[in-house]
């Protein structure tokens, strides 16, 4: 989404240096000045730079490629811009992680340069923000340490957030809400529309296309630094808050600085120092999304995908479908299992890098066995694998009842 609002700002601007001319021109009339002839000259010319209105004040960016980014850009002509997306998969494989460092360099205000066949973008000052929603499974894995997105310095950048599902829980949200939630958030949504709107009338009426600097006040200074030597100390031992995720501690106090000053605006449009309170408010945010990160970036924590198909797996094993009599080695009983070739031709899940994990997963937690048994082959006994649900109930009761036939004797 492209915010700009600045057509109103430079119709008043343009107005008010009109009223200026007419003001000469009407005293050039009454003392028969010979400035007429020039001072008509100007007033014409400034009419011909009558600011039109654009046909939309907030443009949305759909088009998530490089192309339209570029365009996006362009259009701004200067301005921020903010990238939003409500299904970003393709954002993160086909624009993030093929130009990383060029997304890191734009997070951080320093100029950045991308070009890709016939697409060039080139910004000396960006102010480059991102709101990408994706689905949790199609992002599974990239915030394992050895991922590029990680190593790139990419996840460290974002603020990331993974909210739990309302997948059956809908039933229990009121339907009788109050009006006072719409009325809040409402009323937060023109008090950002009045912030962003007397900022850029201020920079265009003053006519300073700059970009102004927020400060950190003194005391603010000193709690960064204290914090700043805490998380030091804490990263040179072995096992600290913040083992597995050194890239994001290294960027805590930056991207609270980031958000210290937009509580500052917030609070206070014209100010320009973050006074210590903003700045403790945006540490302590920014502490708990690591604290949340390194619980999603654990790497003992068995991925969603995984758990799905120890599912399927378990299903298909308990069908029965498959099952025959197994003789466990040196035990006088038998049990009921599936052989593991029979599983790899005819299971759910085939391809053995993807069922591997799953299986492991299942064998961990003792919900199955995975044990070599006798077994006769072309009238020759040898030795097979079997998957053995350790909990023999969950077999269909038909498959219980089945005969129980002798232990083979192997010569």
């Amino acid at each position: 989404m492209l915010i700009r609002n600045n057509y109103d700002a430079r119709h008043i601007r343009w107005e008010k240096k009109l009223k200026v001319l007419e003001n000469k021109m009407r005293e050039a009339i009454k003392s028969d000045s010979p400035d007429v002839g020039s001072i008509e000259g100007i007033i014409a010319s400034h009419l011909s730079e009558k600011p039109t209105r654009s046909n939309s004040t907030k443009k949305i960016i759909s088009d998530v490629t490089l192309t339209g980014l570029r365009d996006a850009l362009v259009e701004a002509d200067g301005d921020s811009l903010l990238m939003l997306n409500s299904d970003s998969a393709r954002v993160f494989r086909e624009t993030l992680l093929k130009f990383g460092p060029e997304f890191c360099s734009a997070w951080s205000g320093e100029s950045f340069r991308i070009v890709k066949n016939r697409v060039s973008i080139s910004s000396p000052n960006p102010r480059l923000s991102m709101l990408l929603m994706v689905q949790p499974s199609m992002v599974e894995g990239y915030f394992d340490d050895d991922h590029e997105f990680r190593t790139s310095g990419l996840a460290a950048r974002f603020i990331t957030y993974f909210p739990d599902p309302l997948i059956g829980q809908k039933s229990s949200i009121p339907r009788n809400t109050s009006d006072y939630y719409l009325i809040t958030i409402d009323g937060w949504y023109k008090s950002i529309r009045n912030l962003l709107n007397s900022n850029r009338l201020r920079q265009i009426s003053c006519g300073n296309s700059e970009k102004e600097l927020m400060k950190l006040s003194e005391e603010s200074v000193r709690f960064l630094k204290s914090e700043f030597d805490k998380i030091d100390r804490l990263l040179a031992i072995d096992s600290n808050e913040f083992s597995g995720i050194d890239d994001v501690a290294h960027r805590m106090l930056e991207q609270s600085c980031k958000i210290a000053a937009l509580y500052e605006l917030f609070d206070d449009p014209e100010s320009r120092e973050i006074k210590p309170h903003h700045i403790e408010m945006a540490y302590n945010m920014v502490l708990a999304h690591a604290r949340s990160f390194k619980r999603i970036c654990n790497p003992d924590k068995p991925k969603k995908s995984d758990i799905i198909k120890s599912n399927k797996i378990l299903q298909f094993l308990c069908s029965g479908k498959y099952n025959e009599q197994v003789f466990l080695p040196n035990q006088p009983f038998h049990v009921y299992g599936t052989r593991l070739e029979v599983y790899q031709r005819c299971g759910p899940i085939r391809k053995k890098s993807e069922y591997e994990e799953p299986l492991r997963m299942l064998e961990v937690d003792g919900i199955i066995a995975i044990i070599e048994c006798p077994v006769f082959i072309l009238n020759r006994h040898g030795l097979r694998k079997f998957i053995v649900v350790k909990d023999q109930s969950l077999l269909p009761k038909s498959i219980q009842n089945w005969p129980h036939l002798p232990m083979p004797t192997f010569l």
